[in-house]
């Protein structure tokens, strides 16, 4: 028992760390686009724009991805989105050398703002229903605080530092931060041995409701 024991708990605690580290670095570049943009621009048009960028194709895909979450595995969901997340940051430090125009690189950083975005919705519903997968139910709440704290050292100290590596470094060094966090989260969500969950369709729960309703009647 014991050793059942340790070994969910250090999937469990794998798999927080992998999703700290990836978080860590994606809520940091996206604070430090934030930054440039409204050093660069001093436009609250501009701001709105990433913002709404940032936060709108994350909301949109949120509803099937959910639905994803269900049926797919959600291990390569995640790994999925990061590596998405980490392709559209790269392709960006590779073209920002190359632009002279400032309205171009800022129309870029949009698009990739948007890509991020999307990639984000994907990754944090899956994210979300892997915890209850490596955890018992009676160690559900305690994991859920673990959780919930580290996100909430991630708000705090993301802006902070994303502040503090604009004025020492660029865009594009802050930029590679993100990638290597993503390398790194998905080295250890790697690692992590995630059950394969049931996956229910409409058909598999029309079925199971049609059963349920003719169980009640026979009881009656």
């Amino acid at each position: 028992m014991d050793t059942k024991q340790a070994a969910w708990k250090r999937q469990a605690m794998l798999f927080l760390t992998s999703q700290f580290i990836t978080l860590f670095g994606s809520t940091l570049v996206q604070m430090a686009i934030v930054w440039y943009v409204t050093i660069q621009t001093l436009s609250g048009m501009w701001v709105a724009a990433f913002t709404v960028c940032s936060y709108l194709p994350q909301f949109l895909i949120s509803f099937a991805a959910g639905v994803w979450a269900d049926r797919y595995s959600r291990k390569k969901l995640i790994i999925g989105a990061d590596s998405l997340i980490a392709l559209a940051t790269f392709l960006m430090v590779l073209a920002i050398p190359h632009i002279t125009d400032q309205t171009v690189i800022l129309g870029s950083l949009l698009v990739m703002s948007a890509i991020r975005s999307f990639g984000a919705g994907i990754q944090t519903p899956a994210v979300n229903a892997v915890l209850p997968q490596l955890v018992p139910e009676d160690q559900i709440m305690r994991f859920n605080g673990i959780n919930a704290t580290m996100q909430s050292v991630v708000q705090f100290a993301a802006p902070a530092a994303a502040g503090t590596l604009l004025t020492i470094n660029t865009l594009n060094s802050t930029l590679i931060i993100d990638i290597a966090t993503a390398i790194a989260g998905i080295g250890l969500l790697s690692a992590v041995m995630i059950p394969k969950q049931a996956a229910q369709n409409r058909g598999d729960f029309s079925m199971e409701r049609h059963e349920n309703r003719h169980s009640v009647y026979a009881f009656r």
